[in-house]
């Protein structure tokens, strides 16, 4: 059976950089019936995680101005305010990967939804989405009562889990093309 699977994380500006093109590719497999399936590639976790510091800022700073001149998908002010140049804030992607599987486990279906709403409320406004108050607030958005999402969220998956979630992607910034049953892949990150 045919699919489309797309392999990304919030976190990532190159992924940003995408979101109109896997909005409609999204459309386009679900008008025509073919699955389409979001895995999180739990980009910024372990030896990836980082600090907001000054160099790591400049670094995001330099490759959201070319993302925008490549793509014309725009960073808010509010964004580069709030998430850029906070030596306290942590960029890790994990909460962000726990989460989608509390949404697939909660509302099947939904991923989609939810880490659109995670790229809408991070690039957009500027919000800190490894929080778990944010990470509630867009579960609510795709239909999840807080409470629930609240009470199925944890930071403690299992090593298999950690594992799984750690083996789903490309380091590659785009990567598509068959695979084996023929599913498509690709890769945001």
């Amino acid at each position: 059976m045919t699919k489309l699977i797309y392999i990304t994380d919030p976190l990532c500006g190159w992924c940003w950089a995408s979101a109109p093109i896997m909005a409609a590719a999204s459309k386009t497999a679900t008008d025509l019936g073919i699955p389409f399936e979001l895995l999180h590639r739990a980009l910024f976790t372990g030896d990836m995680v980082r600090w907001m510091s000054r160099s790591f800022s400049d670094y995001v700073t330099e490759a959201d101005q070319r993302i925008t001149a490549l793509s014309g998908q725009q960073f808010s002010d509010t964004y580069r305010n709030n998430l850029l140049y906070q030596p306290d804030l942590i960029f890790d992607s994990w909460p962000t990967a726990v989460a989608l599987q509390v949404i697939k486990a909660l509302k099947p279906g939904q991923e989609y939804a939810f880490f659109c709403q995670l790229q809408r409320l991070r690039f957009d406004e500027g919000k800190i989405i490894t929080d778990s108050s944010v990470l509630t607030e867009a579960a609510t958005l795709v239909g999840i009562k807080a409470i629930d999402f609240h009470n199925a969220f944890s930071y403690s998956p299992s090593i298999a889990d950690a594992a799984k979630l750690r083996s789903t992607g490309s380091n590659q910034l785009t990567e598509s093309g068959p695979e084996s049953g023929g599913s498509l892949f690709v890769a945001g990150t």
